[in-house]
């Protein structure tokens, strides 16, 4: 089995192989992450105004796999972004996320919102993926976001994520202040 952690504008060769051998090429799940977020970061909805700081129980979990966080707490500052579908499930806090909504969450380093640590992400995929969990996909990325450092059904991102069921499994914590509508 080969494995490829996709860079902006590359993808393996191995893929690339195998597409041109079957007159069409598959994009794998991590490269699918990378295009949506490249192409539409932009469309994203930032739900946080300004700089959240993280201090709740638990933070330790939402770290990079097989990373430790820089203080024992796990402490940051984020900033988290819907993409639009999911824009009103988020604000309202009720119903289910329509599969195609991305939640990705700014890990950064100061209040400023300046030093980006790395971020984490929760993809909606297709029912029956992960249907103990909402069917919903964990990734993270690296610092500039430019490259899929792990992505599936991780572990500390469960242990979190499975007590926010009433949520569709995602937490809601940073909106303190509920955002305009629109």
């Amino acid at each position: 089995m080969a494995l490829c952690v996709l860079a902006l504008g590359g993808y393996c060769a191995h893929t690339a192989a195998a597409g041109a051998a079957s007159g069409r090429r598959e994009l794998p799940e991590d490269e699918k992450i990378w295009a949506y977020l490249s192409g539409h970061r932009d469309k994203m909805v930032r739900v946080t105004r300004k700089p959240v700081y993280v201090t709740w129980l638990g933070t330790e979990l939402c770290a990079r796999p097989n990373m430790l966080p820089h203080t024992p707490h796990g402490e940051h500052w984020i900033h988290v972004f819907v993409s639009p579908e999911g824009r009103k499930t988020m604000i309202e806090g009720k119903g289910v996320y329509p599969q195609g909504t991305y939640i990705l969450k700014q890990k950064l380093l100061d209040q400023a919102g300046v030093k980006t640590d790395f971020y984490t992400g929760m993809r909606k995929r297709e029912k029956g993926y992960h249907p103990e969990l909402g069917d919903w996909e964990f990734f993270t990325l690296d610092s500039g976001g430019q490259m899929v450092t792990a992505r599936g059904k991780i572990d500390s991102c469960i242990d979190c994520h499975k007590q926010y069921r009433s949520t569709d499994f995602v937490s809601r914590r940073y909106l303190a202040v509920p955002a305009a509508k629109g």
